[in-house]
């Protein structure tokens, strides 16, 4: 859902959702009440007005001159009438947005005028005028259109089509049009692959590779086709009386298609909103919405995902039909029709002043280390002694903790009244600058069930509209060694390199009020822990069975062998925050976790003999873990409330401990261990602003 918001951005160079002129263009819908009804009608507006695009463009016989196509752009008394119109039968809005107001008004144009129009000539302009707005006030003498003989008037199966019958070096312009579109979707499908790739823990170093390869091939195909339409585009078609009213008939139709797709945008980042503030809505609310609520949670991630890859296809050559025709009817490209009525969401991010320019700077780093903390020979836990007295071998690890650094900095400006018109981004942005030792990355739930396909957004989404946090991460050490250490003298007998990754899955639920003054969360969760390493294990039999506390004494040990530890936890985890000033507080998190989990190992039969299958015993045991987790860190927001710009600093250090035994059927009679503890842990730090 996130990468819809950034659709916004992508499109039309409109700044992030969090600038402000955005967050005040959508503050205009907080009175709106979100119910599932609601978040449907927007969803069912964007994808309508995909359809009104291709209705408009391509999809609807034209002859120069058509009055539904001059009447297509909205303005002040269209707006209200069709308000008016749309009265009768009103939805779950409060006020219809300017997207609802102008798909019923393209629609009905459509539809009217395809009834009322003749076999060969199109009716009068006043005739039509008339039966689509009876109110409307007659239109300026002006802008009557070119007096046309009967045979100009031919009829095109589009607009687009008659465009490319204006002049020779047009004559593939829909063909160009629709390739470029289709190559938008292919670049949007293959970078969605590309993350699937990078993200699935199945996927192969090739198969990123080829994935890459191919993004940047549709990529390079892309720019060619653009650049192709463009040099068409330059075209000087307006010769005479016929051409000039193709050319302006055209302007009208896809500066109102354009407004369409930036409308649809828009509301896309409003339903993001719509659909988080939804997730806090009582369970009162939810069972009187029930069905509404289950087709939002089957429905909204399949649409959003194929309207945010179908808005950019459909938007790629829209801004250069928009702006090579105004430069043919030598007007500016902000006087186009469709953005003479200011009503809109978008209509927040036109006009240059200091709102037009957006800046966003973000710099950070991670460092993540494991580590095996061994105890001594002789060792108490929890009033039990352990003795391992009389083993052979211990290991010893030395494993290059992960180190990641990133930065990012951006620069875009909105100039007249189209964001992002002269195509103006500076600046800098990766996700990585540096990194060493492995790598991190974030997963999702119905990622680590192998849930794929809109089934993986809708059980996403269903888990976030229950109001479940789900934190998961997979840690991929690829640097390290592991010594293999006599445990009489302690020297090294033999180095071997390895490298381990280490999984982490978490669904949490907040059970009391947020903000409470200090204690800011008390959740309760289960959560999934999964990592691999070559470990000893030692057997340790109970001397003292009749005692409450048990005098645990060494038996035998394992070869080196790599042991899977997979650990299902319950655990409780605690926020609290505390402001030291009104600009700095510090925060601590702690939780602590008991889990069980499988665990297969091998002791050999014959110490004497090679370590064969043949002289193996194999065992299987559920072993007993528990987890321990703390998070101590403090946020610095070093710039006022009230100030447009936008900065803050973060830095914390997490530590997490694991520690498992595997206890005998016989109770406390015999265990097995591996005399160690795995710590995982790390510090972060995060410095971002943004104007």
């Amino acid at each position: 859902m996130s990468a819809l918001i950034a659709l916004s951005v992508g499109i039309f160079g409109v700044g992030c959702a969090g600038s402000t002129a955005h967050v005040r263009a959508l503050r205009a819908y907080e009175r709106e009440h979100v119910t599932p009804e609601l978040i449907n009608d927007h969803l069912d507006q964007i994808h309508g007005s995909l359809a009104l695009i291709d209705r408009v463009l391509y999809q609807t016989a034209y002859q120069p001159g058509d009055p539904w196509v001059k009447a297509l752009p909205l303005d002040a008394v269209k707006a209200a009438q069709t308000a008016n119109r749309i009265a009768a039968n009103p939805g779950a809005e409060v006020k219809p947005s300017l997207l609802k107001l102008y798909n019923a008004h393209v629609s009905e144009l459509l539809e009217r005028g395809a009834r009322l129009a003749g076999p060969t000539l199109a009716p009068t302009v006043a005739a039509v005028g008339t039966a689509v707005l009876p109110d409307a006030p007659p239109a300026p003498a002006e802008a009557t259109a070119p007096t046309l003989s009967p045979a100009e008037n031919v009829r095109y199966p589009s607009i687009i089509d008659a465009l490319g019958q204006l002049d020779p070096g047009l004559g593939t312009l829909r063909g160009a049009v629709d390739a470029q579109r289709q190559l938008a979707l292919e670049l949007a499908n293959a970078e969605a692959q590309l993350e699937a790739a990078k993200s699935s823990t199945a996927s192969s170093p090739q198969q990123v590779e080829q994935s890459q390869a191919h993004v940047g091939n549709v990529r390079t195909a892309l720019r060619q086709q653009q650049a192709a339409l463009r040099a068409q585009l330059e075209t000087r078609v307006v010769k005479d009386a016929r051409s000039k009213q193709v050319v302006q008939d055209a302007i009208s139709a896809t500066s109102v298609a354009l407004r369409l797709a930036m409308e649809a945008s828009a509301m896309a980042s409003l339903v993001i909103l719509e659909v988080s503030n939804l997730s806090r809505a009582p369970l009162s609310e939810w069972a009187r919405n029930g069905p509404s609520a289950i087709r939002l949670v089957h429905d909204t991630p399949g649409k959003v995902r194929d309207i945010a890859r179908e808005l950019e296809a459909s938007a790629s050559g829209l801004k250069q039909l928009v702006q090579a025709l105004a430069k043919l009817d030598m007007i500016d490209p902000s006087d186009v029709p469709a953005f003479a009525y200011r009503e809109g969401m978008v209509d927040e991010l036109v006009g240059f002043s200091w709102d037009s320019v957006h800046m966003v700077a973000e710099a950070g780093g991670e460092a993540y280390f494991y580590n095996s903390l061994a105890g001594a020979e002789r060792n108490s836990s929890n009033g039990d002694t352990y003795d391992y007295t009389g083993r052979a071998y211990k290991l010893a690890y030395h494993v290059d903790p992960i180190v990641l650094a990133s930065a990012k900095l951006t620069a875009k400006f909105d100039v007249g009244k189209i964001p992002d018109l002269l195509g103006l981004k500076l600046g800098f942005a990766t996700n990585r600058v540096y990194k060493s030792g492995g790598e991190l990355q974030n997963t999702s739930l119905a990622r680590q069930l192998g849930v794929e396909g809109t089934l993986s957004d809708a059980l996403d989404a269903a888990v976030f509209l229950a109001g479940f946090r789900v934190r998961g991460r997979i840690a991929r050490f690829t640097s390290g060694t592991v010594d293999l250490v006599d445990a009489n003298n302690g020297a090294v007998l033999e180095t071997a390199p390895f490298a381990f990754s280490q999984k982490e899955l978490n669904v949490e639920y907040d059970v009391i009020p947020r903000n409470t003054p200090v204690v800011k969360s008390l959740a309760f969760g289960f959560g999934y822990f999964d990592y691999t390493l070559p470990k000893i294990l030692y057997e340790l039999d109970n001397v003292t069975p009749d005692l409450d506390q048990g005098t645990y004494v060494y038996v035998r040990e394992t070869p080196p062998q790599a042991v899977r530890t997979r650990l299902g936890t319950l655990g409780l985890t605690l926020l609290f925050e505390q402001p030291a000033t009104r600009s700095l507080s510090m925060f601590l998190a702690v939780n602590g976790s008991i889990g069980l989990g499988p665990h297969s190992y091998y002791f050999l039969n014959d110490t004497t003999l090679p370590d064969e299958e043949s002289n193996r015993e194999r065992i299987k045991h559920t072993t007993l873990g528990a987890g321990a987790l703390g998070n101590l860190g403090f946020r610095w927001r070093f710039v006022g409330a009230d100030s447009r710009f936008n900065a803050h600093f973060e830095a914390s250090y997490r530590a997490q401990f694991l520690d498992s035994e595997l206890r005998a059927s016989s109770g406390k009679d015999k265990t097995v261990n591996s005399a160690s503890v795995d710590v995982f842990h790390g510090p972060t730090a995060a410095l971002g602003g943004s104007f």
